[in-house]
């Protein structure tokens, strides 16, 4: 063999191991691009799972929150309402008051009754009515 074709075939050796280091590091290249969008995808993963627990958490506080304020208007609304039913017994009361009082005067003004309304009277002024 001659020294030419030992060296065209030396040429063309070192050009295969040449394209198969290029080959190679074409490879290394892509696998570490992979892993890299491995990786990333995984962090997108974990940092959605993260916003997903925050978002489980948040609403859960304002359901809380909503409900809290639903209980307090209730209990507000039941206030009132027995405020006003005082009230309304109070005016009662006080209409019934003002209608005996009324009829006994009538009573007293005609001299029926008098002793009888004035006792009434005393009676309910001791006992702190």
């Amino acid at each position: 063999m001659g020294y030419g074709k030992i060296s065209f075939i030396y040429t063309l050796v070192i050009n295969d191991v040449s394209n198969c280091i290029l080959t190679l590091c074409r490879i290394q290249e892509h696998m570490k691009e992979r892993h890299e969008e491995v990786e990333e995808d995984r962090r997108e993963g974990e940092e959605l799972q993260k916003l997903a627990v925050q978002f489980h958490i948040e609403k859960e506080r304002l359901d809380n929150i909503k409900r809290d304020e639903k209980l307090q208007m209730m209990k507000d609304n039941m206030s009132q309402i027995n405020d006003r039913q005082m009230i309304k017994k109070v005016m009662e009361q006080q209409e019934d008051v003002s209608v005996r009082v009324t009829g006994q005067c009538q009573l007293g003004s005609r001299g029926e009754g008098s002793d009888h309304w004035r006792e009434r009277v005393s009676d309910r002024s001791s006992s702190n009515w």
